[in-house]
C-alpha cells in the first residue's frame, strides 16, 4: 500500500478561500477518478497556514497511472490554474511524500 501526501503553505489572508479551493479539487478527482480516495486535512496543530491531500494506491504502479492521467485531464489543469492565478499557494512550500505501509 503506498500512501501519497501533498503539502502546501497558503498566504495570509487566503486561508478560507484555499480551503474552499481545496474542497472543490477533492471533489473533482474523487469524482472524475473513482476509487483515488483523495482527501484534505488541515493542521490541529502546528502551522495554520498549510493544507494537505492524502491518497492510497495499491501499488507504484497504480500511483503513478494515476498521477499520469491527473496530469493530463484539462479539468484538474484548470484548477491548478485557477490556484496559482489567484495567488493562494506559496509555490516553493508544495512538497509531495510517499509512504509505503510496513504493517
Amino acid at each position: 500500500m503506498i500512501t501519497w501526501q501533498r503539502t502546501a503553505d497558503i498566504h495570509d489572508g487566503k486561508l478560507q478561500e484555499t480551503f474552499a479551493w481545496a474542497v472543490k479539487v477533492t471533489k473533482y478527482v474523487n469524482q472524475k477518478f473513482p476509487g483515488v480516495n483523495l482527501y484534505t486535512a488541515r493542521n490541529v496543530d502546528g502551522p495554520v497556514y498549510q493544507i494537505h491531500w492524502f491518497a492510497t494506491h495499491e501499488s507504484l504502479a497504480a500511483y503513478e497511472k494515476q498521477r499520469k492521467q491527473l496530469e493530463s485531464d484539462e479539468g484538474y489543469g484548470r484548477l491548478l490554474a485557477e490556484i496559482r492565478e489567484q495567488g493562494h499557494l506559496i509555490g516553493a512550500s508544495v512538497v509531495d511524500v510517499l509512504y509505503e505501509k510496513i504493517a
